[in-house]
């Protein structure tokens, strides 16, 4: 059980400080390009959980479908990749990049989401 629980983290967890779900902070980067990741139905404490996510040339791309109670402290995306974080829009509005110790992350409240972040480069 430890083996599954640890393969489930790289997919999402929750965070005990704020109480997030964070997605995608254990998944490779080789993993996201092309057709990248797709999650669905994943069973969390606040619904079942689906998301797709990859990288295309400079843009990367995570859609979340709704149908999720959204956490107390919403969901956080982690910034993967070395360096600075591009441009990020969720639904086409402008987000904006939270630094903490770990690194930039964005914090989503409200799904369905399509976020879009703009200037990745490959590692």
């Amino acid at each position: 059980s430890d083996f599954i629980r640890a393969a489930l983290d790289l997919l999402v967890y929750e965070r005990e400080a704020d109480r997030a779900l964070v997605l995608a902070a254990g998944v490779p980067l080789k993993w996201l390009d092309g057709d990248g990741i797709a999650i669905e139905r994943l069973r969390t404490p606040h619904g079942e959980l689906s998301y797709t996510l990859n990288r295309n040339g400079t843009r990367l791309t995570l859609a979340i479908a709704g149908g999720l109670t959204s956490p107390a402290g919403g969901l956080v995306f982690k910034w993967p990749y070395a360096g600075s974080p591009g441009k990020a829009t969720n639904n086409g509005r402008r987000m904006r990049w939270q630094k903490n110790k770990s690194g930039d992350e964005l914090r989503i409240r409200a799904l369905p989401a399509l976020i879009e972040i703009e200037g990745v480069r490959s590692q």
